[in-house]
């Protein structure tokens, strides 16, 4: 047997259920204006009734509290049978079925009773009140016909005094009025007992937040008014929203377009918002395949049970034109509690949680795969990866074609935070999911930088946000179709691998090749701002064949690959070359004039990539040959330009500056860069500073040819001059002589009183200039020589001549100081005499290093005896009076001097010393007869002077010397001379000349004999002992009689030497033979004297071999033989004789005889 068994329902439980899903917000408002809309309203009327009414009159007495403070909800619709009905079913929705109408859970009413314990509702005929804790009525409410019975319920009816006509006689009313009246305590259904301020905050946050954009997506609702009455019965309207739409447009797709304008009014002013909103109802089959395909089930049923349709439209402020717009939220026909903060709203059928405060995401976990709740999470995916991304980009077209929305980007939504919950993951990927619509659909709402036109991607180049805008506008300005989207739809750009859209220097210059033409016609700023950002990544070649690098002429030109080998190059010129060479190449590049990073790239990188280079030296020179041409400049070297000059100046400052200047200075030498006062010069030699130097003395070397640098060259410019060496003062005599030695001044002359400014300028400075630079080389001393400021001072003996001129090339230099010196200032071959007597001396060493004092009198003699030969006889006559006037201050060296200089003439026409010339008053005129060479000459009465005074000198040889005594020798040897001979014997005795020291040639035949002239081997005096002579007197003659010898001289001779032993053997040899037996005792006794050699001795035993050579005792002219000889105990009978004892009187002769063979006794031997 069965029973009946199901749930029990308590009321009050379902609706606090249903309160516990839905919060106590504005989304109360919104309830009921949803509930307006599915009505059909097309009004709205919410006021909140602070005051409290009588309690006569009522349905129940239980109903009193319900007469206080309330809220009104008005529409100017009738609720429908199926309204009242669903008011009777808690958690059933009469519009289940009905996809128009907002309120799909129909349990939306419920959110009333946060605020209230019996809402009542007066539509039509009818007045209800609900009592779901049935504390009047058993049923849980009443519903009354107040046509029946109006006056029984004229108390609650003045409730809704506020909303009714003023006409209304109680009968049916024309609309709906829900009111609220305020719980004032608690209860089973809330403890929450509310307070009317509170519903008057609720007000404001919805005018606040809400208000403006409520009826956006509503169907029929068209104004909403908000109103508060006091306690004391006062009626203020707090807010009024009105919106008012264009006709319906069919836009691409078909998807309906129009504009709305929301006006609304509040305590705070009046504000009217103009929108853009598009509906695109997507085909349902779409979105059920899409659903099956991300689930694999077929979400048909569950789609409809819970009204889902991909139906999407989208609303934008067209005040986005104008600033950002970030207030966008979620619909679902009224706002929804989430933001997105997209530029506009969305309007789709969302998966909603049951309080319509959250999407349903795929954060909740354990949902059963294929279940109702997990294709309602992909429900929700589906919508924002597909069909609102579609109906977004459709958006964007419409924007762009029907409201010309240049600043479009403003409506695309914006870069998502990294969320990891909530509802902003259902959007997070939005705005790329929009780009690939935007994309795959090529719709053309890219707008064009500088136009109204409005592109597909593929059509146009997209600028990066750290692309300056001056660089996008000038690329546009050239025919580029460039787009600028945000930075995140950059990335997003990037992040799906369309970067080749991306606008870069390669990308740029790969499209400007198409826009040759606009470039070579756009002006500089364009081209320059192109050209910096062509080269911004480094890449010369962005900029290759493109007409964009401005040159100096003015006109742009295009760079080539050096690998093309171009005809010509683009000279780079830095700021300081282009101010000085800048009118010189209209095809150079002034890199100052471009960007710094691109005068930078073109310095490193452009000369080895492209058809530039630095600026060379070889380009100098040529840009200096060009500049008189092109600038009209008059580079004369007669006469000087002031603009020259000042462009002169300029070069130098430049030059110093420049890294040439090393590999430039020595090209520079030849051409004419030096402003002088007379023109230009060359840069061979310096120029000469004349600020500060006596007028006088620069106008002296102006005249021989020394170049002035121009007053006007600029300073800096005289500072870069002398850096190098160009710019000298005329105190570095070095340079000034090196200018000079390069000048023509050959037939100048100058006074004294100009030769000597010049001189002792010359002689001042020279110190110091040597000091710094070293002593002057050969080639100055001979430039200092050639000017002719020198005195030259030259006399014959009786006159002085004096002239300022130049010294003679190859000249030596003598300074004189002394007047008086002037007399006996010799001609000497290739000398100069400098008279500093009234001039500087310290020039001197500059002119002749050797001699680097002015001559003092010594050395002035000392000189004229050098050169004496050369002068004339009255110089010399002259010369020899001074010597004799001053010989008491003359050296005695000079004397010397004078004695070996030949300049005396001799009776044969020749020139000797005077020591060589014999004093006609001396003796020795007799040792010279007939030697024209010695004998001075005196044919004329000069050559007497000169003899006269050479004899006071005691210069001519008047006393025997060892040079005469030899020349005498050989004149005596050579002549047979014995006269000669016999008087220089007689003078070398009566002089007592030593002759120890003469070497007298031993073959000369000069010594008188009665034989004739013999050599010193041949003969001896005759003036010795007997015995002496009995030495050699058989070998050698002697001296004639009456010749004799001094000692000095037999030493010279060598007679003071013993006889040698030749002479004795054969002295010994011929007086045996002839037997001449007193001669052999000196002999014998000499030979024992000697230390024989065994040659020696063999030699004299030959000689007296079997001969009779000793001298016999008694007998001394009786000679025995060695062996016949003995030194003691003789026996005559046996024929053995003793030694004279003449012999024997010294050991010596013994020894010596012994040696010989002799024996000291005779001694027989017999044998047996």
């Amino acid at each position: 047997m069965s029973s009946s068994f199901g749930e029990n329902v308590d009321p009050c439980a379902a609706i606090r259920a249903i309160l516990g899903s839905y919060p106590f917000s504005v989304g109360l408002l919104r309830e009921l204006l949803q509930n307006s809309d599915d009505a059909r309203a097309s009004k709205q009327i919410f006021v909140l009734d602070h005051r409290t009414h009588a309690t006569d009159h009522i349905h129940h007495p239980r109903l009193k509290p319900t007469q206080g403070p309330a809220l009104l909800a008005f529409n100017d619709a009738m609720f429908q049978e199926e309204d009242w009905a669903a008011l009777q079913n808690i958690h059933r929705s009469s519009k289940k079925m009905d996809t128009s109408k907002i309120g799909k859970y129909g349990i939306g009413f419920r959110s009333v009773y946060h605020i209230t314990d019996y809402p009542q509702i007066m539509s039509g005929p009818f007045f209800a009140i609900l009592d779901p804790q049935h504390n009047f009525s058993p049923a849980g409410g009443v519903k009354i016909n107040l046509s029946e019975n109006t006056s029984t319920y004229q108390g609650h009816l003045t409730t809704f005094d506020s909303l009714l006509p003023n006409d209304w006689q109680g009968k049916e009313f024309t609309g709906s009025v829900i009111r609220l009246p305020l719980r004032d305590r608690e209860s089973d259904i809330s403890n929450k007992v509310v307070e009317s301020h509170e519903i008057s905050q609720l007000l404001h946050d919805f005018i606040k937040d809400e208000m403006n954009i409520a009826l956006l997506f509503l169907e029929n609702v068209k104004t909403i008014e908000l109103y508060e009455i006091n306690e004391r019965g006062k009626r203020t309207q707090i807010a009024v929203s009105t919106i008012s739409r264009s006709p319906l447009t069919v836009a691409s797709q078909g998807y309906k377009t129009h504009t709305a304008s929301i006006a609304t009014i509040t305590q705070k002013g009046d504000n009217t918002k103009a929108w853009r909103l598009l509906r695109c109802p997507f085909p349902e089959e779409d979105a059920t395949s899409l659903l099956a395909q991300r689930t694999g089930f077929d979400p048909s049923l569950t789609l409809t049970d819970n009204k889902l349709l991909p139906d999407v439209s989208t609303a934008v402020p067209l005040s986005i034109a104008d600033h950002t717009e970030t207030s966008g939220r979620l619909f679902t026909f009224l706002p929804l509690p989430m933001k997105t903060g997209f530029p506009g709203h969305i309007h789709a059928l969302f998966a909603l949680t049951q309080s319509r405060q959250n999407l349903r995401n795929s954060e909740d976990t354990g949902i059963v795969r294929g279940s109702n709740d997990s294709i309602l999470v992909e429900w929700n995916k589906v919508l924002f990866e597909d069909f609102i991304p579609k109906a977004w980009a459709r958006l964007l077209e419409v924007l762009t074609t029907e409201d010309h929305l240049t600043e479009v980007f403003r409506a695309w939504p914006p870069s998502q935070p990294k969320a990891t919950c909530g509802d902003s993951l259902a959007w997070r990927a939005f705005p790329s999911s929009v780009f690939q619509q935007v994309l795959s659909s090529k719709l053309a709402v890219w707008p064009v930088h500088g136009a109204s036109a409005f592109r597909p991607l593929e059509s146009v180049l997209v600028a990066p946000p750290t692309m300056k805008e001056e660089i996008v506008a000038a690329l546009s300005s050239v025919g580029l179709e460039i787009t600028r989207p945000p930075g995140y739809i950059v990335d997003i750009i990037m992040a799906q691998e369309h970067s080749e859209v991306i606008l870069t220097p390669k990308v740029a210059h790969k499209t400007l090749l198409k826009h040759v033409n606009r470039l070579e016609s756009s002006s500089v700023a364009v081209t320059t701002a192109i050209l910096e950002y062509l080269l911004s990544t480094g890449n010369i070649n962005n900029v290759v064949n493109l007409p964009i690098v401005p040159v100096v002429g003015g006109r742009k030109v295009a760079f080539v690959h050096t690998h093309s080998r171009p005809s010509s190059r683009h000279t780079l010129l830095e700021r300081s070359e282009y101010d000085v060479f800048g009118a010189c190449d209209d095809d150079a590049i002034a890199l100052a004039n471009l960007p710094k990073a691109v005068a930078e790239l073109l310095r490193e990188d452009g000369p080895s990539h492209v058809n530039v280079e630095r600026l060379t030296s070889e380009k100098v020179i040529k840009y200096l040959d060009l500049h008189p041409n092109r600038l009209g400049l008059n580079l004369s070297t007669v006469k000087t330009d002031p603009d020259a000059v000042e462009w002169l100046s300029a070069f130098w400052v430049w030059f110093n500056e420049s890294s040439l200047k090393d590999e430039l200075l020595p090209k520079l030498r030849k051409v004419y860069l030096l402003p002088c006062t007379a023109g230009l010069k060359t840069a061979e030699r310096p120029v000469f500073q004349m600020v500060g130097e006596h007028p006088n003395l620069v106008q002296d070397l102006v005249t021989f040819g020394v170049p002035f640098l121009h007053s006007t060259c600029a300073v800096p410019a005289q500072s870069v001059l002398t850096k190098y060496g160009l710019l000298k003062k005329i105190n570095n005599i070095h340079a000034l002589l090196e200018t000079l030695s390069s000048c023509s001044y050959g037939a100048l002359t100058l006074d004294e009183t100009k030769a000597r400014l010049l001189l002792n300028h010359i002689a001042s400075c020279l110190p110091a200039s040597c000091s710094s630079n070293g002593r002057l080389s050969k080639d100055l001393q001979r430039t200092l020589r050639s000017l002719p400021v020198f005195c030259l001072v030259t006399t014959d003996g009786h006159n002085i001549t004096a002239q300022w001129t130049h010294i003679p090339v190859g000249s030596t230099v003598r300074g004189i100081i002394s007047t008086s010196s002037q007399a006996i200032l010799p001609r000497v071959a290739h000398t100069v005499y400098i008279d500093l007597s009234n001039g500087p001396r310290q020039i001197l060493p500059y002119l002749e290093p050797g001699q680097p004092d002015p001559m003092s009198h010594h050395q002035l003699l000392s000189l004229a005896v050098e050169h004496l030969a050369q002068q004339p006889q009255g110089f010399q006559a002259t010369f020899l009076r001074h010597i004799i006037d001053q010989r008491h201050s003359t050296p005695p060296y000079i004397l010397r001097e004078l004695r070996q200089r030949s300049f005396v003439y001799t009776i044969d026409g020749t020139t000797h010393a005077p020591d060589d010339v014999i004093d006609p008053s001396s003796s020795l005129v007799a040792l010279f007869p007939g030697s024209n060479d010695r004998l001075a000459r005196r044919s004329n009465n000069v050559e007497k002077l000169i003899v006269e005074h050479l004899a006071s000198l005691g210069l001519l040889q008047s006393s025997l010397t060892g040079d005469i005594i030899e020349d005498r020798i050989q004149y005596a040897s050579r002549h047979t001379a014995p006269l000669v001979a016999k008087a220089l014997l007689k003078a070398i005795r009566s002089s007592s000349f030593n002759c120890r020291s003469i070497d007298i040639d031993p073959q000369a035949r000069w010594l008188p004999t009665d034989q004739g002239l013999l050599k010193p081997s041949e003969c001896r005096p005759c003036s010795v002992s007997e015995d002496e002579l009995s030495l050699f007197d058989e070998v050698l003659h002697v001296l004639a009689d009456g010749v004799t010898v001094s000692a000095s001289l037999q030493v010279a001779l060598g007679w003071d030497r013993p006889i040698p032993f030749d002479i004795l053997l054969k002295q010994l040899d011929r007086v045996l033979t002839k037997n001449m037996t007193r001669k052999v005792t000196p002999i014998i006794r000499e030979l024992s004297k000697r230390g024989l050699s065994v040659n020696d001795l063999n030699a004299l035993r030959e000689v007296t071999s079997n001969r009779g050579w000793i001298p016999q005792s008694g007998h001394p002219v009786v000679l025995i033989s060695t062996a016949d000889a003995v030194i003691s105990h003789p026996i005559k009978k046996a024929g053995f004789y003793q030694i004279s004892a003449a012999l024997l009187d010294r050991r010596e002769v013994e020894n010596f005889l012994r040696i010989m063979g002799c024996s000291d006794k005779y001694v027989i031997l017999f044998r047996s």
